[in-house]
């Protein structure tokens, strides 16, 4: 309790018990409890007396309780008219320390819950979801074009030859891939847009955490597409990131966006292979690169 407050409320009231260190206000008594009052509006003192054995047996709980429901008490010592309850800090000093306990209005409110079927403006909520279905659409439709861009670009002419037939073979198959997950993707909205509420915007989010899976794994595969067909030694990137002339915008996880309640889609690693491929692609058709014979 030291440097601490501790207070009781209840009724129309509320008492702070506070302990601080305080002088013992009569010499060679520290060791028993004394006790008086201070008159918060006169700031007068009740004299400083010895605590009763009748008063040490009082409950503590039934002494609260007099604070709290008791009518108007003057001081035993006439020191003042004010209440002894509702006006004084009362004070109970043992070895130079200081329990003060004083009374304070306090209203209580009740708690009012509000009614069990909630109510909120169904217009506004079809109109965001119609919004964001929307804008999801055009997203996906913007994303699945700049994959069928990056891997039509993909710089062929810095392939190893003897590489060249398999590189296209898996630039077909990731490209068959990518148009049929761009269907599944449209179907999946539509659907999940019929099989919910009309209210429903959340729902949504279920599209976009699936398509933040497929986004991380896509940048996986453009990775690995730059990792085993195209294999550079430091200098030679180096000087290619360099010698890069035009950048092109390349959509990733921020760009498809999120839905309010989604979490936001996984952005792009710093080493982009979809950069790395711009750098490649430009410098190939600009500076007449060739790929390195060293791995």
């Amino acid at each position: 309790m030291y440097e601490h407050r501790r207070s009781y409320i209840h009724h129309l009231g509320k008492i702070d018990v506070t302990m601080d260190e305080y002088p013992c206000p009569i010499e060679r008594m520290s060791e028993v409890i004394l006790m008086w009052g201070e008159c918060r509006l006169c700031h007068k003192h009740t004299p400083v007396t010895r605590m009763s054995d009748e008063s040490w047996r009082y409950s503590f709980g039934k002494y609260l309780e007099t604070t709290f429901y008791s009518d108007t008490l003057a001081p035993r010592a006439c020191v003042c008219p004010h209440d002894i309850h509702r006006d004084y800090v009362r004070c109970f000093a043992l070895r130079n320390m200081v329990v003060k306990f004083e009374y304070s209005a306090f209203r209580i409110w009740s708690i009012a819950t509000p009614t069990t079927p909630l109510y909120f403006n169904m217009e506004v909520s079809i109109r965001l979801k119609e919004e964001e279905a929307r804008e999801l659409r055009k997203r996906l439709d913007d994303y699945y074009a700049s994959l069928a861009s990056r891997l039509e670009a993909f710089p062929l002419e810095l392939v190893f030859d003897e590489r060249v037939d398999e590189c296209k073979n898996a630039l077909n198959l990731l490209a068959a891939r990518a148009a049929t997950e761009q269907i599944y993707f449209q179907q999946t909205l539509e659907q999940t847009l019929r099989n919910s509420h009309p209210a429903d915007t959340l729902v949504i989010a279920v599209v976009y955490v699936a398509l933040q899976d497929k986004v991380v794994e896509w940048n996986l595969h453009f990775s690995e597409l730059v990792q085993s067909f195209i294999q550079l030694d430091a200098s030679s990137r180096a000087i290619t990131a360099a010698k890069r002339v035009m950048s092109s915008e390349s959509l990733s996880g921020s760009d498809i966006g999120h839905a309010k309640g989604a979490p936001p889609l996984a952005s792009e690693p710093k080493t982009d292979a979809l950069e790395i491929i711009d750098e490649l692609h430009s410098a190939a058709h600009h500076h007449d690169y060739v790929p390195s014979d060293t791995g």
